[in-house]
């Protein structure tokens, strides 16, 4: 078992489309031996009887010709009928078998973070994340980056079996402007899914399946783009957990509920004209055991989302001038007579920042600059922040 467990593995090493991809491939193993021996003997056979040099070496070819096209023939009509056309059967983690009419209503990005973020699965792995397989430069990784990272890693490949064995289909189109055709099993061979950041959090998310083993007289990398999901299929393979966990489900919740010591004053700021606009969520967080105070904002799913998060920096006074002038709030210690009114605390040059959108690390850069230039110092929390959030409440439910 152990053999066969690394020769799947190695099967998926990127070979660059070099003939090093054709080891690992049985497929070619079969045709290559049973036309290799079938020529071998016809050669043999030919040499003996005394024919024509020439004669025996063109018997030869054509013989391991005919057999190796013979066995590849042979072998697509096996895989064809291993995979019929019709709907599959579903294999659920319950053990239970559900036949039903499948349809692409899931789009790939939507589909992997409600896995990510709400699967029993996910809550599984974040109990022994020592036992997942190490990631690229987890050195440099917090504790919780580098357990969100080997989670990622291993849904990932999850799904990605799942497809080869055909227990869920994927759809994809060849080119924006074609419709969704279903992916055949045994393509996952030779491609695989991309799950990265900007992928998986855009405005308009397009998971894409790409080559593993790239090769440029192909024609590029990419092979399908907007890849789809059957709902019910992916959610009875990583059934979600929705009752089994209370608190925040996404990252509005979390801008909600973080800090939830302090006491929190809140309004909404409009940017852009009416067919345009985008409505930021501001908070006002009063931390009278630091005397101080500092704001957060949110902003949503957004194609200015760069334009609003610089300019919010222009925003943090201005929204402690305003909550200081609409509201007096006023904590009295039990047991003291004095008391700590909102306007006696010291505005802090903090400025929480949570976005819906991925943003780049030029892009994190650029917003940095613009606040620091202001004196104000951001935190910014993203999908990546969610994403964490996720994993420690699942780890330790």
């Amino acid at each position: 078992m152990a053999f066969w467990k690394w020769y799947d593995r190695a099967s998926r090493v990127d070979f660059a489309g070099t003939i090093l991809g054709w080891i690992f491939d049985w497929k070619g193993w079969v045709v290559a031996i049973v036309g290799g021996s079938g020529g071998g003997v016809t050669f043999l056979t030919a040499a003996i009887r005394g024919r024509d040099p020439l004669d025996v070496w063109v018997l030869a070819l054509v013989v391991a010709a005919a057999l190796m096209f013979i066995v590849w023939v042979i072998i697509l009509l096996l895989e064809k009928r291993r995979r019929p056309n019709e709907a599959p059967v579903l294999d659920t983690n319950e053990g239970t078998r559900v036949s039903a009419p499948i349809e692409p209503d899931l789009n790939a990005a939507d589909g992997f973070n409600a896995v990510m973020q709400r699967s029993q699965r996910v809550h599984d792995l974040a109990r022994t994340p020592e036992q997942l397989r190490p990631g690229w430069y987890e050195s440099h990784m917090s504790e919780p980056e580098w357990i969100q990272g080997r989670i990622k890693e291993q849904i990932d490949q999850e799904i990605h079996d799942a497809l080869r064995l055909g227990k869920i289909i994927a759809w994809g189109r060849i080119k924006h402007d074609h419709p969704l055709r279903p992916i055949e099993p045994k393509e996952w061979d030779d491609i695989e899914l991309v799950f990265d950041s900007r992928t998986l959090t855009s405005v308009k998310p397009n998971v894409c399946a790409q080559r593993r083993k790239r090769n440029v007289r192909l024609g590029g990398d990419i092979v399908y783009v907007l890849v789809h999901f059957s709902r019910r299929q992916l959610l009875s393979l990583f059934p979600l957990q929705d009752s089994g966990l209370a608190g925040p489900r996404s990252l509005r919740d979390f801008f909600q509920s973080d800090f939830p010591a302090l006491m929190k004053m809140h309004t909404e700021l409009i940017f852009g004209e009416a067919d345009a606009q985008d409505k930021i969520a501001a908070q006002g967080y009063m931390d009278f055991d630091s005397h101080s105070l500092f704001v957060g904002f949110f902003v949503p799913r957004s194609p200015r989302t760069m334009d609003v998060c610089t300019a919010l920096s222009d925003w943090p006074q201005r929204m402690i001038d305003h909550f200081n002038n609409q509201i007096d709030v006023e904590k009295r210690e039990p047991g003291s007579p004095s008391s700590t009114r909102m306007r006696d605390l010291t505005p802090s040059k903090r400025v929480y920042l949570y976005h819906e959108d991925s943003l780049s690390l030029q892009q994190h850069a650029e917003i940095e600059r613009a606040y620091q230039a202001k004196g104000l110092f951001v935190f910014f929390r993203g999908p990546d922040y969610l994403s964490t959030q996720w994993t420690l409440k699942s780890g330790t439910s």
